[in-house]
């Protein structure tokens, strides 16, 4: 059933893989791997193992960037905030490594075949809609990978993935529950009420200005402006750099010897293969069934059909090194030549066809033949080494000279910047979008001492100093300035009181509804065929909605009361119940709502066991690390 579960997952983990990869191409670049494999730098452990501070930082800038897509650039974290997200996204490290453990323990494993499969139809590694190896490897250049480095690591992620699939989706639900929920969740109600509008008794009530000057001064902090700053700033962008001069054919010789792994493959194969599954626990039965449909296969494949005709899994060519095949498979290669099909394998998972298109030695490319690429990479590290000397001059110029951003600006050619007045809520555009900017701002460095600040990381590759151009400190507005406001507010405070305590005397009048509507000459108003889910389509007040469906369902003779604190004082009766019928559904209907309760049984049974796992665990947080409280 898991190993059914593991072929039903893949397409999700695919898009899981390619999402962090795209956001790892948008954010880090190539300068961020030159400088985060250095130092033991630990974040945390999970039951002795590590989690680095250079992989959190990568998961860190992950979801903030991903919580500033979700927001349109317009999110504006505090500090505080900050932390929260900074305790969050440690914890799911944690959470994860220590599910990765608890899955290994447990027996989880995945080939490289299903790996090579994921990685084959997924869309970042394909050119014109097929797998491509010089995508694959220009896309492991690019990230500073290692080939076996990458595939451990997603091999990594699709186990995680099984094991969650494995447990949220393993429970079931039951018809009785099922009836139960459509039972109470599509039930319609019918209700009659009148409103007493709050406009009813604006003649009744009045506001003194002593009144008005009580709430003045036991409300300060709403009629209060806050302090606001206004920035000038100096930002030096790697982006923006350019060297000095072109580089010279012996620094590209020179940069491509002491890079030479960059451009050097082991021994590869270019394969292709038909791959037949069976399950983990198979049978005797199960697994000569496999035999035969494989067999069968083979002979088509050796009639010249395409293998990605008879298996569009695995059919398209790949290229393996030896650390991602089989030991049977790499028997089978070392006596084929290009062309050759190999009789069927056995694997510990199912039965292999492989077909060998090409064979290439280990080998390192030529200086020439790399040449386009080495150039590339140059002309990269250069410019981060320029960006770290500037960086290093922009640090010291600042510090030296704390209360001018003049000095640093002539030297390093850099536009002094400056931005409107905005509050510790920052702006919805530029520089005061981020969280550390508007933090640096407000610090008392800034503020009072009138320094330059440290230089502040923006973006990888973005870096921002700053100090105080103006300053507005908070300010309490006038009461002549709000009075106004304060006088509306209290009228509709009262006039809500006023109607509260008229709605429940006319409930203990002992009158019916109709008879209280002639009495207020205030409409009835009907509600027919109430459901949750159509409440808002009606426009009506959500508190009204909460009100009625947490009425008895016996109680339909009595009058029932809610303030609606914009509104008024409504009163309620209860017409009819008529409570939803799973046997009336579809069948479609029933099988959807069957597998939704099942799955969220299943997340809640998965959230259990993580729970347990983790909480079992032995986690260690270093210092200025910390956790979500549980």
């Amino acid at each position: 059933m898991i190993q059914s579960m593991r072929e039903k997952m893949q397409g999700i983990i695919a898009a899981i893989i390619v999402g962090l990869l795209c956001v790892t191409f948008a954010l880090w670049g190539v300068q961020y791997y030159l400088h985060s494999g250095s130092g033991d730098n630990q974040a945390a452990s999970v039951n002795g193992a590590k989690i680095t501070k250079q992989q959190f930082g990568i998961a860190y800038r992950r979801a903030y960037q991903q919580l500033m897509i979700n927001s349109k650039g317009k999110l504006t974290l505090t500090q505080e905030q900050q932390k929260i997200l900074h305790a969050k996204v440690l914890q799911q490290m944690v959470n994860k490594l220590a599910l990765f453990q608890a899955a290994s323990k447990m027996g989880f494993d995945v080939g490289m075949e299903q790996v090579d499969a994921i990685l084959s139809g997924m869309p970042v590694f394909q050119i014109a809609g097929r797998f491509s190896e010089q995508r694959f490897q220009q896309v492991l250049e690019r990230m500073l990978y290692s080939e076996a480095e990458f595939m451990q690591d997603i091999r990594k992620d699709v186990i995680t993935q099984q094991l969650r699939a494995g447990i949220a989706m393993s429970d079931f639900s039951t018809k009785y529950e099922a009836k139960n929920a459509v039972r109470l969740l599509e039930q319609k109600r019918d209700v009659d009420y009148l409103l007493l509008p709050l406009n009813n008794f604006k003649h009744k009530v009045t506001v003194t200005p002593a009144e008005i000057k009580a709430y003045y001064t036991t409300h300060e902090a709403k009629f209060t402006l806050p302090e606001k700053v206004a920035i000038q700033y100096l930002e030096l962008k790697q982006s923006e750099l350019k060297l000095p001069s072109s580089p010279t054919n012996s620094a590209l010789h020179q940069f491509y010897d002491s890079n030479i792994d960059l451009y050097s493959h082991p021994d590869r194969w270019h394969i292709s293969k038909i791959f037949v599954r069976f399950p983990a626990n198979a049978t005797h039965d199960d697994k000569k069934v496999a035999e035969t449909k494989i067999e069968k296969l083979y002979k088509e494949a050796k009639t010249g059909i395409n293998f990605d005709k008879l298996d569009i899994n695995y059919g398209h060519p790949i290229w393996a090194i030896k650390q991602q095949l089989s030991a049977d498979v790499l028997k089978a290669l070392s006596t084929m030549k290009a062309g050759n099909i190999s009789k069927p394998i056995m694997l510990d998972n199912g039965f292999v066809i492989v077909k060998l298109l090409k064979k290439e030695k280990a080998q390192t490319l030529s200086f020439t033949a790399a040449k386009n690429r080495v150039l590339k990479a140059y002309v990269q590290h250069k410019l981060t080494e320029l960006f770290d000397q500037k960086n290093d001059a922009l640090s010291d110029l600042t510090y030296t000279n704390s209360d001018t951003l003049r000095p640093a600006a002539k030297k390093l050619n850099l536009k002094i910047k400056t931005t409107d007045f905005f509050t510790k809520k920052g702006g919805k555009s530029g520089i005061i979008k981020d969280s550390k900017i508007v933090t640096a701002a407000f610090g008392s460095a800034i503020l009072r001492d009138n320094y330059n600040s440290d230089p502040i990381e923006v973006a990888p590759g973005d870096i921002v100093v700053l100090r105080k151009l103006k300053y507005a400190p908070q300010k309490l507005l006038p009461l002549s300035k709000v009075q106004n406001e304060i006088s509306d507010r209290l009228l509709v405070k009262k006039e809500l009181v006023a109607a509260i305590k008229s709605g429940k005397k006319l409930q203990q009048s002992g009158s019916d509804l109709a008879s209280l509507s002639q009495q207020e000459k205030t409409p009835i108003r009907q509600i027919r065929d109430l459901t949750l889910s159509n409440a808002s389509s009606k426009h009506l007040d959500p508190i009204l909605v909460q009100k009625i469906f947490s009425l008895p369902n016996e109680a339909k003779q009595q009058l029932f009361g809610i303030a609606l604190p914009t509104k008024g004082y409504a009163i309620i009766k209860l017409r009819d119940v008529k409570f939803g019928s799973y046997a009336k559904l579809s069948q479609t209907k029933q099988d959807i709502i069957l597998k939704q309760m099942a799955r969220s049984n299943g997340e809640l049974l998965y959230d259990l066991f993580l729970q347990d796992i983790v909480g079992n665990a032995k986690v260690i947080s270093s210092p200025g690390q910390s956790l979500p409280r549980t």
